[in-house]
């Protein structure tokens, strides 16, 4: 699944809300211009004289059933969008041990002719039927960012998140603090709304409605 909102953590609430009730364990990936194929597949590290390799989230959440969290897709770098797409759409990964990641459906044919030990001495690792990724991002058409090539964009089920209307924010907040009177509350959600909707018009930032509660608990 795709989360596409605006900047802030209610994508991620979301998510983990959704993963508490599934029971699932979680690999989380924060995507940004500096992330490598090292950060997605494996790093090397130099102990003593040989080398080792270390599996990074991704792999980590393929071989286990995990779900894989990308969070910022919007900055994903082009040499780092193909691998993502392969993972997503053939459950394929080549490692930097040598190693390759397959779809749980060819190992299990492999496995039918051949023994368990010689696919684990030709470097194949089955990917779990489990598997699953939820990648959040932004809106290019107005935050900063790389659009996502068609490729990748169809391996996503997307969902909008739309922030809560006045109404529901103001209910939230009145069940948050019984102490403010009703006339604060709507008087600090008139600014907030008036700012994230004219915040384009003055080129500022959208103001965090998320922070409201923090707000909240200062006029307590």
């Amino acid at each position: 699944m795709f989360l596409l909102g605006r900047p802030g953590p209610e994508s991620r609430r979301l998510v983990m809300q959704f993963l508490e009730i599934m029971e699932r364990e979680f690999e989380y990936i924060a995507l940004s211009r500096d992330t490598t194929e090292s950060d997605i597949k494996q790093r090397r590290e130099i102990n003593g004289k040989s080398a080792q390799y270390h599996d990074q989230a991704a792999v980590r959440a393929a071989l286990h059933g995990r779900v894989l969290i990308l969070d910022g897709v919007e900055h994903a770098e082009r040499n780092v969008l193909p691998v993502l797409n392969n993972l997503l759409e053939n459950r394929e990964m080549h490692l930097e041990s040598g190693q390759f990641l397959m779809a749980s459906n060819r190992y299990d044919k492999l496995l039918k002719t051949h023994s368990q030990q010689q696919l684990e001495d030709w470097g194949l690792l089955r990917v779990s039927e489990d598997f699953r990724v939820v990648a959040i991002g932004l809106p290019t058409q107005k935050y900063k960012g790389t659009p996502l090539d068609p490729p990748l964009r169809s391996r996503f089920q997307s969902r909008s998140i739309i922030s809560c209307t006045f109404e529901e924010q103001y209910e939230n907040l009145l069940k948050l603090s019984t102490c403010v009177p009703s006339s604060a509350l709507k008087q600090l959600l008139k600014c907030a709304f008036t700012l994230q909707a004219t915040s384009e018009e003055l080129k500022l930032p959208d103001f965090p409605l998320h922070n409201l509660r923090q707000g909240v608990q200062m006029m307590v």
